[in-house]
């Protein structure tokens, strides 16, 4: 499994605003494809009850295409067809 990539460190941000998280699980599930809860929770410092919410905020509010895959245990960004951003089209 390859390491997790990052658009920038993280502690040199503050990720105060739920907008500039969903911004960085976005950026990060689109470099690397599917990642785990706990991955994602790392990522972005936050307790698993406000990635759960982030999480329920990305799909219901703005629509994002991110689905959980039980086989990869872990979260993916899918386009129409069910391919990931990784995938493209």
């Amino acid at each position: 499994m390859r390491p997790v990539e990052t658009v920038f460190p993280v502690s040199t941000v503050l990720l105060t605003s739920q907008a500039a998280r969903c911004y960085l699980i976005e950026r990060a599930l689109r470099r690397n494809g599917c990642l785990a809860f706990d991955k994602l929770r790392d990522l972005v410092g936050v307790s698993p009850a406000t990635l759960k919410r982030d999480i329920q905020y990305m799909r219901r509010t703005l629509e994002a295409p991110l689905q959980y895959d039980a086989c990869l245990n872990g979260y993916r960004l899918v386009d129409d067809l069910g391919r990931t951003a990784e995938q493209g089209g």
